[in-house]
């Protein structure tokens, strides 16, 4: 398998490119360039960052907001407010609650939004409703993620899973609560089935989430690419991804080693030698995976036309 075949979607879209790795590595600058190649190729691309560093419009040399726009024929892109994301996840969250339990509409949950947006697990959450309402997006051929560092990427990834590690045992609970009562009304003499809405809102979050992680770990519809560094740090931290995200069903696509110093510069800079040795680890963990190597280049890479020249190193 080539590394152009990782890229270019096949019968199945929207196609999904999550480009992740450490911070620093030239997640942006990948993501940008395969995602202009991509809509010269015909493809319709759309591009969000997810990272709150909200680097992808530098990297074009335009200014985007929170809003897909079209910055070339084919190609969209955003860079999304991680806060307005948040937000606008607990509001869904909220008015879910007041559906829900019907009972609580005379307190004022708004006001909970706040203290809410600091619990544990609502950024990864919210960023996770975010990418997955790109599913069938179908005005689009392409959807590139550019990536928040691997941390948050991994939590946000792995979600799915732990959501339905809790969803079957609470899906039991108030099935047996439910059966509870309708023995009860049973036991007065009624012979009822009861509507359970709490019961039906975790079936109905149990469908969406296993859909969610059914995408996510579907190579047709989702593909994973690393972006290192030969270094240490990074590299490692790619394999001990790669291994978490192979235990939910996620496998890695393909791996872009970037930044990569030509061999005849080697011996003269000492911090580079160790470059030889990172390469290997890359091969022998990666192996049976597209592996691309994009030289160190003379300056950043800025523009569509600096990005053209970019690509050709990711596709050679």
């Amino acid at each position: 398998m080539s590394f152009r075949s990782v890229i270019e979607p096949g019968k199945e879209r929207p196609c999904t490119l999550l480009i992740c790795g450490k911070g620093g590595v030239g997640k942006t600058t990948v993501a940008a360039a395969l995602s202009l190649y991509l809509s010269k190729q015909g493809y319709k691309v759309a591009t969000i960052s997810l990272d709150p560093a909200r680097h992808l419009g530098s990297v074009y040399g335009v200014r985007l907001s929170e809003e897909l726009k079209e910055i070339e024929r084919n190609l969209y892109a955003a860079e999304i407010d991680v806060e307005k994301v948040i937000r606008k996840h607990l509001e869904s969250i909220v008015n879910t609650i007041k559906s829900t339990y019907r009972y609580l509409t005379a307190l004022n949950l708004d006001r909970y939004i706040d203290v809410l947006r600091y619990s544990p697990g609502v950024e990864e959450e919210a960023m996770m409703e975010y990418m997955a309402s790109f599913m069938n997006r179908e005005e689009f051929d392409v959807i590139i993620f550019d990536t928040p560092p691997t941390g948050l990427t991994m939590r946000i990834l792995l979600l799915p899973t732990i959501y339905l590690t809790w969803l079957d045992r609470l899906i039991d609970i108030r099935s047996k609560i439910v059966g509870y009562r309708e023995a009860i009304e049973r036991l007065r003499g009624r012979r009822v089935e009861l509507r359970d809405s709490i019961l039906e809102e975790l079936l109905r979050l149990r469908e969406r989430i296993t859909s969610v992680r059914s995408w996510l770990s579907n190579p047709e519809s989702t593909r994973l690419i690393f972006v290192v560094t030969p270094e240490l740090l990074p590299i490692d931290e790619a394999v001990r991804c790669r291994e978490v995200l192979k235990s939910v069903g996620i496998e890695v696509m393909g791996v872009v080693v970037n930044k990569v110093v030509p061999e005849n510069l080697l011996s003269k800079v000492p911090l580079f030698k160790q470059q030889r040795e990172c390469l290997n680890i890359v091969r022998k963990y990666f192996q049976n995976i597209p592996i691309v190597e994009v030289p160190l280049l003379e300056r950043d890479i800025r523009g569509f036309e600096m990005l053209s020249e970019f690509v050709k190193y990711l596709l050679s």
